[in-house]
């Protein structure tokens, strides 16, 4: 106990995420922060009553890892993500519960659409989530639009609606971008939601600085843009 609270001292006062990990570096669960220092460290107050579950957890835990993100909803995001990659004991009560919103993604569709929603598994739907925070996960997913600009209409229209021209849709119903380019932008979107930021902005770093290089300047500008 003496080493986690050391480790706590050391933590990010910023938003992000933890993982609390047993000895053998299992993770046992993951939660989101607005200011990480602060939420880990109630864990390990020696008067704070937690309940039997809490408990429990927090005598196991031998160590806590920490992935800083830009905001709260980012960290909505990645928590979700994890989540569903480690499948940590302590999360149980969140991976089956149909009542929490999730990202869905129809991936039947050539140009797929992501959009919110709650409910069982559909057919051709991937689920990502579920999230504890509805209102958090709209900002998050408004957010992600206004750098990866995918679509959300439940039906391609037959031109360009006034999402494109306020740079939140690509517009693929007018063929403003390939198959190919849609899809390794929500490759980009997928990534930022596993908690992978760091490999996007190196990805949109080295293609901006091709694109400058070739004098491709109106797309290095845009890709500077997404950086930001």
């Amino acid at each position: 106990m003496n080493n986690l609270r050391v480790q706590v001292k050391d933590l990010p006062e910023a938003p992000g995420v933890y993982l609390m990990k047993d000895a053998q570096g299992k993770v046992l669960y993951v939660g989101k922060a607005i200011h990480l220092k602060k939420r880990v460290s109630s864990y390990f107050q020696p008067k704070r009553p937690l309940d039997p579950k809490t408990r429990i957890l927090v005598r196991q835990v031998a160590k806590v890892d920490t992935i800083v993100t830009g905001s709260e909803a980012e960290a909505l995001l990645v928590e979700a993500g994890l989540i569903k990659e480690k499948r940590p004991k302590y999360n149980i009560s969140l991976k089956d519960d149909k009542s929490y919103p999730c990202l869905k993604v129809t991936i039947q569709e050539e140009f797929p659409k992501l959009f919110v929603g709650r409910g069982p598994v559909e057919s051709g739907v991937k689920m990502i989530g579920p999230f504890t925070n509805a209102t958090l996960l709209r900002q998050a997913v408004s957010a992600l639009r206004r750098v990866f600009p995918f679509r959300t209409c439940r039906v391609l229209p037959k031109r360009p609606c006034l999402d494109y021209y306020m740079g939140l849709c690509a517009a693929p119903c007018a063929q403003k971008i390939t198959r190919e380019d849609y899809r390794a932008m929500l490759e980009k979107v997928f990534q930022v939601i596993s908690g992978r930021k760091q490999v996007v902005l190196k990805a949109l770093a080295a293609s901006m600085n091709k694109a400058s290089k070739n004098q491709r300047y109106e797309e290095a500008a845009k890709l500077r843009d997404q950086i930001a």
